[in-house]
């Protein structure tokens, strides 16, 4: 049995589990998470994943997500699997994709296509000895690089954040910050000359990579 609960945002209620109690320990994280403007957490960790979800009932509410992950498993299909089970099952309950945390989940679902091959951008993340964070300006980027370090047979990035704001409570190999920029200026700090080349050749010829804003920032875990 997959472990998933569903939280609501606002309060932390748990609205749906398969589980006699609920771990208040992994409430404390979904409140946290909201609380920092995270929007997706793959916690090899804890051994879950974490996302938020963009609901509709009678009126449109914000819940949370959280699935138990096997290793060595595709997290984002085991989520999405879970998630999509238990709302097949409330009628009146549907995921709203007219939001950008929705077009996000259609994404990292499966549901879009992956136009672009980001291997070995994600190849050279998965090469740094701490942590990264990465500044894309949208939630849409975020969920194609999130897509593609996990259906990538050379890429395992095993801690992941998607968040709306720089984040210090949860360790993580690669942070995917989404803030709005400006123009498509490559910013690199701490990266080394030949990443850098290859960080400018990629957003030079890939389109849908042009709005990328990378900046590496490095911290001791």
């Amino acid at each position: 049995m997959i472990v998933r609960r569903i939280y609501a945002a606002t309060s932390g209620q748990c609205l749906v589990r398969n589980t006699d109690q609920v771990d208040e320990k992994e409430r404390e994280r979904v409140k946290q998470d909201v609380q920092s403007g995270v929007r997706f957490v793959v916690d090899a960790t804890h051994g879950e994943v974490r996302g938020f979800l963009p609901v509709r009932r009678t009126a449109p509410e914000a819940f949370y997500g959280v699935v138990q992950i096997e290793p060595q498993s595709n997290p984002l299909d085991e989520f999405w699997t879970a998630i999509h089970e238990e709302f097949a099952e409330r009628p009146g309950w549907t995921l709203r994709k007219d939001t950008e945390e929705g077009e996000f989940l259609r994404i990292v679902a499966g549901e879009r296509s992956l136009e672009n091959n980001t291997t070995e951008f994600l190849e050279q993340l998965q090469e740094q000895n701490r942590p990264v964070t990465v500044g894309v300006s949208d939630l849409q980027t975020a969920g194609r690089l999130l897509r593609h370090n996990y259906t990538s047979e050379s890429v395992r990035i095993e801690n992941t954040v998607v968040a709306i704001n720089m984040i210090e409570n949860i360790a993580y190999d690669v942070l995917y910050w989404s803030r709005e920029q400006e123009d498509s200026t490559t910013l690199l700090a701490g990266a080394n000359q030949e990443t850098q080349e290859m960080m400018e050749s990629e957003t030079k010829h890939d389109p849908t990579l042009r709005d990328l804003i990378f900046q590496w920032f490095r911290r001791d875990r």
